[in-house]
């Protein structure tokens, strides 16, 4: 069997390009990388001639299957090969190959889902003292950052590419510009700000944003600017985990942005189940049932919270040791 070399990466300087301002770069990054080195992968499969070729665009699900089963024989645990036969079929639906999703049907990988971590009330209250004490541009985007997080549900990746046009603070709003899934099955649209207590907080940022700008001569299309680079740069997810990790130290409070997301929805439906049919709009998930998972895996976070000091309840008795 013989064919050009290299057939399987021949796509993907176009798919990084079609990733281009809807994903965040490091994802990009991440992507490209295991993209290539799945290549070799391809590549040795093809010469033990288990598959017929390395082309992606004719790959069917027997490629897929003998991929997965490549993985399986270098000890990848079920999670990553779950993830990384997402970032495959990122690469293979760019081309209109659905290979991936047809070999899913046969291919039984399961993989322990974790708890979902979440954050109590106090620990908000602290985290929010934090910030509101916090001087300078640093504090200012951190207010806004974890506000908005707050407020929307929205994830990371979902604020930080949001443009200054995004923000509604008329209808109290947000727009959801690039995403998880954007170009293959999720499209912008609009969420709800749920927290009137808290809308003050963003339009201080916005207040705050408008006058540092100014001060420092710049103007940008982003909400969050960065405003070391060029004019129309985004806050980048490295500052923002430095940004959030200096919170983090001064709060007391272990958190990232993203535990923002699950510890809202908790807190809504924890206090009303049927808030569930709702807060599952504002997650933007498919269906209430998976809405219903993600709290189910929140809860498994909470069991220790739960039960609190109860095994000072439940005595154990012990024998006596008799011995000697």
């Amino acid at each position: 069997m013989t064919r050009p070399q290299g057939q399987f990466l021949s796509f993907l300087e176009g798919y990084a390009d079609s990733m281009v301002g809807r994903i965040m770069p490091p994802t990009i990054r991440e992507h490209l990388t295991k993209i290539k080195r799945f290549d070799p992968i391809f590549e040795e499969l093809f010469a033990l001639g288990k598959i017929s070729g390395t082309d992606p665009r004719s790959m069917t699900e027997r490629e897929v299957r003998y991929f997965v089963q490549a993985l399986r024989d270098r000890g990848i645990e079920p999670a990553t090969i779950q993830k990384y036969l997402q970032i495959l079929n990122g690469y293979l639906s760019f081309i209109g190959n659905r290979a991936v999703d047809e070999a899913r049907c046969q291919l039984k990988i399961s993989a322990p889902r974790n708890p979902i971590h979440t954050l109590t009330v106090d620990e908000i209250g602290k985290i929010f003292l934090t910030i509101d004490r916090m001087k300078g541009w640093g504090g200012s985007l951190a207010r806004g950052l974890i506000h908005l997080a707050f407020q929307t549900l929205a994830r990371p990746s979902e604020i930080l590419l949001a443009q200054y046009s995004d923000i509604d603070m008329t209808r109290k709003r947000f727009y959801i510009r690039n995403p998880k899934g954007a170009g293959s099955y999720a499209v912008g649209q609009w969420v709800d700000m749920l927290r009137p207590d808290f809308y003050s907080e963003i339009e201080r940022y916005l207040r705050e944003r408008e006058i540092h700008l100014r001060k420092c001569g710049k103007d940008s299309i982003y909400l969050f600017p960065n405003i070391r680079g060029e004019i129309n740069t985004f806050y980048s997810s490295n500052a923002l985990r430095i940004r959030m990790r200096e919170v983090s130290q001064r709060s007391g409070v272990d958190f990232s942005l993203k535990t923002f997301r699950a510890t809202g929805a908790d807190l809504f439906v924890s206090a009303d189940l049927a808030n569930l049919y709702a807060i599952s709009s504002q997650l933007r998930h498919s269906n209430v049932a998976t809405t219903q998972r993600y709290y189910a895996d929140i809860q498994k976070g909470h069991v220790r919270r739960q039960l609190g000091d109860t095994y000072e309840k439940i005595s154990i008795p012990i024998p006596a040791n008799k011995e000697g």
